[in-house]
């Protein structure tokens, strides 16, 4: 796994698209790439793209939003497949930016989110 940001992929790849600079980044060697813009996480896996939206309603607990949003991925890629991990993702990242600290809820509050299309 590789996780980026939409800067420092486009600086490792010159490339300004986020699916072109994944799918670039992955042709240096990891199976799945994780890159997080403000906008949500684009994961490279498995030649396909998958994206999953951030849509908090604050932005009080921005801080830390990369990591809790790489370590949900991988977390939850390790029994199931690429596109459900990032959208679970993509709901754990958008609680965890609505408070500060890390995200402590609970897995539900995750599921409503992707089931509201939120």
């Amino acid at each position: 796994y590789l996780k980026v940001d939409h800067a420092e992929a486009e600086h490792l790849t010159g490339l300004g698209d986020p699916a072109a600079a994944a799918r670039r980044l992955a042709e240096y060697g990891p199976r799945e790439v994780v890159l997080t813009r403000s906008e949500g996480v684009l994961v490279w896996a498995e030649g396909q793209v998958h994206r999953a939206p951030f849509t908090p309603r604050s932005l009080a607990g921005r801080t830390g939003r990369g990591d809790t949003c790489f370590s949900t991925y991988v977390g939850w890629r390790l029994d199931h497949g690429a596109a459900e991990a990032a959208r679970l993702a993509g709901a754990v990242t958008t609680l965890k930016q609505e408070k500060p600290g890390p995200w402590r809820g609970p897995l539900s509050a995750a599921r409503e989110i992707i089931e509201a299309g939120r």
